[in-house]
């Protein structure tokens, strides 16, 4: 194992059982850590670990996992860097063991109860009152006050009170209170299951904990050398979110600054809307910086962020763009444009499941180009996926490189992008919309594919048609709406007596065909299914949509009129997405 390249900030390195760890010193969680995030997935796990210990069914120890501890030449303070989450899960419990010792005690006298109760609590959780704060884990962040209050302080925790309700609490707080109710319910069925041997049975489990669950301890007093152990025992088996790794390393940089670089993470966090930070970290950094794949960001982020000066502008830039890549990817719940037709285009790219493309409007948003000429842009793009990905089956990830290296150049103000020959001049609109078109396959190979277009993607159909039902009318346009409006077989999924123009294998090549599918209202729909083509014509002539209207003209359904009327659509494809 890798633990950095010298050994000169290393102070040691050893397996010791977990009551000896927890039993040495006072331990810190950092600031700028995340909260406590284990649910019950994770609760569970360590509780079947224990019983089985218990149990003595497989082994007589268990390897808790390590914990890798920073202690700090300054204050002196030991820091756990990774193992948080693991060491204020066995305080939880803990607790839970020191109240059911407690309650034992008092209801039998029995002193060897009482006395376990207080080694817990003098040896392992700390002294907590309201004069006296000596507990031995001081959590960091929006945990520290609630885990004292409610794990550290003696006393049982009144699970019924509305207070501790999921709505009315932070997220991690809700956590290590749903932790010591998970761990309350274990423990109170393990002691009745035990009667008349509770005591010696439950301290024979408080034993197992103490004694044979086994940490790995790495402790260093120098902070990077401690990072990248961190990183290192997290490169193998169940890997650190990269996102994690992103932010520690950010906030190892931002030194001096580390509050207000942690309150403007959170910042980002919440204006991402439960988009993942790691893939919108690399959205900005291809943007911007030479491209990474996702396995690479890391290496590549703490390489370029050095200083608490990178620090400073990385987390601005990622702060103003934060609710840009929300309007991108939930366009329907976030707007932070202003231009009205951009926010539309937004929701129809959306519809197209595109995302490669993000990069360039990072660059465009950070250059400060004006909303019409990004949607102008993003209309462009629109089309480039529309004929190379969607009609044509390019692989959109092969061209990630492409639209990062545009990016780069409207970043750097270089254009044209990846050339030896690119001058330092900040590109057009028009410039940029040139490069564009010249990415997009020809109007010959377009309109043959579309031809032949076939897909089973509701979203993508829908999107495809209601476009070509909208060119050129002025009467009511559809507006995409999965609830109303939904995508009509003409040739059905499954075919009767009435379908006698078409055997299985024309089924089976034209049901998916862009030619054989319309646009129906809910109400309409569910009356067509089955039925022929005559009978399903009585139900189009009342529907809203043109295109679904237009069938009724014609006289029968074959295989040559689904051919002809893809071929018309191709016709209007064109027109609705050129190449120019």
């Amino acid at each position: 194992m890798y633990m950095g390249g010298s050994n000169m900030g290393m102070l040691n390195s050893n397996l010791i059982k977990l009551g000896s760890f927890l039993g040495n010193e006072k331990l810190f969680i950092p600031e700028y850590q995340r909260g406590y995030s284990w649910e019950e997935t994770q609760l569970d796990d360590f509780w079947i670990d224990l019983i089985e210990i218990y149990q003595e069914k497989t082994r007589d120890e268990h390897f808790l996992g390590q914990v890798v501890i920073h202690k700090n030449k300054e204050d002196g303070k030991r820091y756990i860097i990774d193992g948080q989450q693991r060491i204020s899960t066995t305080i939880i419990l803990l607790d839970i063991l020191r109240t059911k010792f407690k309650e034992i005690a008092d209801s039998t006298n029995n002193n060897d109860a009482n006395d376990d109760a207080e080694d817990i609590n003098t040896k392992y959780i700390g002294r907590v009152s309201e004069s006296k704060k000596e507990q031995y884990l001081s959590m960091g962040g929006v945990d520290k006050e609630f885990f004292i209050n409610y794990i550290q302080a003696r006393g049982p925790i009144d699970y019924s009170d509305r207070k501790f309700e999921k709505k009315r609490l932070r997220p991690s707080n809700y956590n290590i209170f749903y932790a010591s109710k998970f761990f309350e319910d274990k423990v109170s069925k393990f002691i009745t299951k035990k009667s008349p041997n509770e005591y010696i049975e439950l301290n024979k489990l408080y034993q197992c904990l103490i004694n044979q669950f086994i940490l790995m301890t790495v402790e260093t007093d120098d902070i990077n050398e401690a990072y990248i152990i961190f990183e290192s025992l997290n490169a193998r088996g169940k890997a650190l979110e990269t996102a994690d790794l992103l932010k520690n390393h950010i906030l190892r940089v931002a030194q001096s600054d580390l509050s207000s670089a942690t309150e403007t993470w959170n910042t980002i966090i919440d204006n991402l809307d439960n988009i993942d930070p790691t893939k919108f970290i690399r959205y900005y950094w291809n943007s911007t910086k030479r491209f990474a794949r996702e396995k690479d960001l890391f290496k590549a982020l703490r390489t370029d962020i050095t200083s608490q000066s990178d620090v400073n502008t990385l987390l601005a830039n990622l702060r103003s763009l934060s609710k840009v890549c929300a309007a991108i990817l939930h366009p329907d719940d976030n707007k932070d444009f202003d231009l009205t037709e951009l926010n539309e285009r937004l929701i129809e790219m959306q519809k197209l499941d595109a995302s490669s493309y993000i990069p360039i409007i990072f660059a465009l948003r950070l250059q400060n180009y004006s909303e019409e000429d990004i949607n102008e842009v993003l209309k462009a793009i629109e089309t480039l996926v529309v004929r190379n990905f969607v009609v044509s089956g390019l692989v959109a990830n092969k061209y990630e490189l492409v639209f990062a290296q545009i990016a780069r150049s409207i970043s750097d103000k270089t254009w044209p992008p990846n050339s030896d020959s690119a001058s330092s001049k900040k590109p057009t609109k028009d410039d940029i919309l040139k490069k564009l078109y010249s990415l997009m396959v020809s109007d010959e190979e377009f309109i043959n594919n579309f031809r032949i277009f076939n897909s089973k993607k509701n979203a993508v159909i829908r999107y495809l048609l209601r476009k070509i039902n909208n060119f050129d009318i002025n009467e009511t346009k559809i507006v995409d709406d999965s609830n109303r409006v939904h995508v009509e077989h003409i040739l059905p999924k499954k075919i009767n007596d009435e379908w006698i123009n078409f055997n299985d294998e024309d089924h089976e090549t034209y049901l998916w065909r862009l030619g054989n599918l319309t646009l129906l209202g809910q109400e309409y729909n569910n009356r067509a299914k089955n039925k022929g083509f005559d009978k399903k014509k009585e139900i189009y002539k009342k529907s809203e949509i043109k295109m679904t209207r237009d069938l009724v003209s014609i006289d029968d359904w074959t295989t040559f009129t689904i051919v002809k009327r893809q071929e018309d659509f191709a016709e209007i494809a064109l027109k609705i997405w050129p190449r120019n």
